[in-house]
């Protein structure tokens, strides 16, 4: 101006914007282990995201939510958030089991008194012995009683000794014709509450009273049709 010249200054300081959190993400599944065909539940929430998207076959989700899920195999779910901040994953495994099998039907010896006939598992089959009523006692011909429920039988001639050998359950039992106590193990144990009633030789076969052996064999069970039917059940 007239007066002369002067200045001013004034300063204007840039800085960086305020850094931008990332988002974040958090997942869970239960149960964490499921059997083929049953479901399971994944829930999961995100901050600071503007999308979020699930794998496998989902793609976008809402920014918190659950889904019900039933994958047929082990299958990690994995989510990613995106926000102004970035990106972040957070994973989740299910894993798939498959179900258990079925129980074997048990194993059944079907006979019936004074008959030839009889049944393994309710296939007809035919012996040369028959079983028969004595005293009250039901007295059947050991080996094909013993190898129906899946046993074996060895015989002894010198001393007249049977050795049954079942695996499943195991166990050994050993007894003499005649004599009213069996070996079950290493145990002696009576053959009946009545020492009368013993193992006999009859038409060339060695009986046994049909009780000892389903008192004896763990898992063993005992079906009597009237008028002269049993039935034996033996789990596999």
């Amino acid at each position: 101006g007239p007066g002369g010249t002067v200045t001013a200054s004034v300063t204007l300081t840039v800085t960086d914007p305020p850094p931008v959190a990332p988002p974040t993400i958090t997942a869970s599944v239960s149960p964490t282990s499921i059997v083929r065909g049953a479901n399971a539940t994944l829930t999961w929430s995100s901050t600071g995201a503007t999308s979020v998207t699930l794998f496998p076959g989902i793609g976008a989700v809402p920014l918190v939510g659950s889904l019900v899920v039933s994958p047929t195999v082990t299958t990690a779910y994995i989510f990613t958030a995106v926000g102004p901040g970035g990106t972040v994953t957070a994973s989740v495994t299910l894993t798939v089991t498959d179900p258990p099998a079925p129980p074997l039907p048990p194993r059944t010896v079907e006979m019936t008194m004074d008959a030839y006939f009889y049944k393994v598992d309710g296939v007809t089959r035919i012996m040369d012995a028959a079983p028969y009523m004595e005293d009250g006692r039901v007295m059947v011909p050991i080996r094909f009683f013993v190898e129906g429920l899946g046993g074996t039988v060895e015989w002894e001639d010198e001393t007249k000794t049977v050795i049954v050998r079942f695996t499943r359950p195991v166990l050994h039992i050993r007894f003499v014709i005649g004599e009213p106590v069996a070996v079950v193990g290493t145990t002696i144990v009576p053959i009946d509450p009545n020492p009368a009633v013993v193992p006999v030789i009859k038409g060339g076969r060695a009986y046994a009273p049909l009780r000892f052996f389903v008192e004896r064999v763990t898992g063993a069970s005992l079906e009597w049709i009237p008028p002269n039917t049993i039935i034996v059940r033996l789990p596999r």
